[in-house]
């Protein structure tokens, strides 16, 4: 939202400024940090488990990536500043997240 704002205010000249604002935001957020971290952790799990608990984990990973894409197009939405879009690619987001959130509830179940 800072970007909006900073585009209200006048700060922000043009859409090439814009896009640069997000951006930057998209790289320095909590989301794209967490999901890149939890990539990193289920590909851990992938390479040494077996059974259940590998299935799952790839489940998981397979989880991690849909969100990731999908955070990626609320951030291209955000750049066109195309509400319609946005509105639709973070419901799409929402999906993935609670999918994600189950499969890390079952990951924590499968591999005790």
């Amino acid at each position: 939202m800072r970007c909006f704002n900073k585009l209200d205010a006048g700060v922000l000249q043009n859409t090439t400024d814009f896009a640069s604002c997000t951006d930057d935001g998209w790289a320095a957020s909590n989301l794209a940090v967490s999901i890149a971290k939890l990539q990193k952790q289920v590909i851990v799990v992938v390479q040494r488990a077996l059974g259940s608990c590998k299935a799952t984990a790839q489940q998981l990973a397979t989880a991690a990536e849909d969100e990731n894409t999908a955070s990626r197009a609320i951030h291209t939405a955000l750049q066109a500043a195309d509400i319609g879009t946005l509105n639709h690619e973070f419901e799409v987001w929402r999906e993935t997240a609670a999918r994600e959130h189950r499969l890390n509830d079952a990951l924590v179940h499968a591999c005790r």
